[in-house]
């Protein structure tokens, strides 16, 4: 809507976009895990053949976390009730100890995933992304060595700057620039009005020296790029020397080409990583724990050879950017670490509201997950590292939780209760799973 689209098409997409979602919560917990996951994949097909014209947000990101998480929860739920022995049997394989739970939930969270890599692969995740690929790579970089030596100021790349260049769009404000007779207009050069002073970009653009589109597209890139990764650049400016010339700025990009290829990997386990932050609030520590070490076997070799890159091109040019460094020394695993600390935030803090002592196991537990986190300190300067928002992000929203003593009526639980799941139904619903609805065996 804030583009100019129509308020009505708007609205009705928000409304649709809110039934789903309130189907994929609910659905689950009246033991339809099958249908949950038809209804996913039908709210992919929906937003992926009806696409709007011009900028569109996806909205599927919500509706897929809120299917996967609320399947986890309601087989989690099923073997915590009256049918734990029933989905928690203990006659299995050294491979399969947690009977035939752990089964159901890898083969729920690997039928998500195939969904989510098909989704994933029609979203740009970040502006770089194209320049990952060797040819376009080396136009970005030729591009900023002939041009960046008079353009990539610091004055020029101020976040407050980049963003109004971007704002009015990057071929709108070059051919503002390189009018002897237009006014300073907002995202000005932050190098002066005068001809004289103009950067050789400028010049170029106004002789028609220069492919424009090309000259635009590559210059966006680069703008959108810093953008969207300014911790970073932040960090390139204040710890290295070649900051000072705007024609190495290609050496952080380069840098940020690999966090990028990073980015995309990790973004692909997300439903992995759902069904571990499910499995650790809901308290399955010792299967939550197994799971962990199922993602790191298969993400062990590429971590290992995207951390050989970096090692090769920080000695290839001689810096080492902590910013980067920090993100791929995660090997994919920090989030399920964070996750699991910020399970143990909820018993802590109702161990402190009951006046528990520091020998409290809550607050054992808690401190046994912080500790890791805290040995591995990241961030730029005094910045709040992630894990330590998130952990203050949990403890607000359990405060926020609990219930009001003067209050006369609370509003109820709008979602109902978890339905009885016993193992046949399961075992029949995962059978059919990939079938669509009527088509059961």
């Amino acid at each position: 809507r804030s583009d100019g689209g129509p308020p009505g098409a708007a609205v009705r997409a928000l409304v649709a976009q809110q039934i789903v979602e309130s189907l994929l919560s609910r659905l689950p917990r009246l033991g339809l895990l099958r249908e949950t996951f038809q209804l996913t994949k039908l709210a992919w097909a929906m937003e992926r053949n009806h696409p709007p014209s011009g900028k569109r947000v996806s909205s599927f990101d919500q509706l897929f976390r809120t299917g996967v998480a609320s399947v986890v929860d309601a087989i989690l739920s099923a073997a915590k009730g009256k049918n734990a022995t029933a989905l928690a049997t203990t006659d299995s394989t050294d491979d399969d100890r947690d009977g035939p739970l752990a089964p159901a939930l890898r083969q729920v969270a690997e039928s998500f995933h195939g969904l989510w890599l098909q989704h994933s692969q029609s979203l740009r995740l970040s502006a770089l992304e194209p320049a990952i690929e060797t040819e376009e790579w080396e136009q970005l970089a030729q591009f900023v060595r002939t041009y960046g030596r008079d353009l990539f100021t610091v004055r020029f790349l101020s976040l407050s700057n980049v963003r109004g260049i971007l704002s009015q769009g990057v071929e709108a404000w070059l051919d503002r620039q390189a009018d002897p007779d237009s006014e300073a207009t907002p995202g000005g050069t932050g190098y002066g009005e005068a001809v004289e002073d103009r950067p050789k970009l400028v010049d170029d653009w106004a002789d028609g020296d220069v492919n424009k589109p090309k000259a635009a597209r590559l210059l966006e890139t680069v703008l959108q790029s810093l953008v969207e990764h300014y911790d970073e650049y932040r960090d390139y400016n204040t710890t290295t020397t070649q900051s000072d010339y705007g024609h190495n700025l290609h050496i952080l990009l380069d840098f940020l080409r690999l966090k990028v290829a990073y980015d995309r990997y990790a973004w692909r386990l997300r439903p992995m990583i759902i069904a571990h932050e499910v499995l650790c609030r809901r308290g399955f520590d010792a299967l939550a724990g197994r799971w962990r070490e199922f993602i790191a076997s298969r993400t062990k070799k590429l971590a290992a050879e995207l951390l050989d890159e970096l090692a090769a091109r920080e000695a290839e040019h001689g810096i080492r950017l902590r910013t980067v460094r920090d993100r791929l020394e995660e090997r994919f695993l920090r989030p399920l670490e964070i996750d699991r600390a910020a399970a143990r935030v909820a018993p802590a803090a109702a161990a402190a509201r009951d006046g528990g002592s520091e020998r409290n196991s809550a607050f054992r537990g808690l401190l046994d997950a912080v500790l890791p986190l805290a040995e591995s300190p990241t961030g730029v300067g005094l910045d709040v590292p992630a894990w330590l928002r998130r952990l203050e992000d949990e403890l607000r929203k359990i405060r926020a939780d609990v219930p009001d003593p003067d209050a006369d009526e609370r509003e109820p639980d709008p979602l109902p209760p978890p339905a009885a799941l016993d193992f046949d139904t399961l075992r029949k619903q995962l059978a059919d799973w990939d079938k669509p609805l009527g088509e059961e065996s």
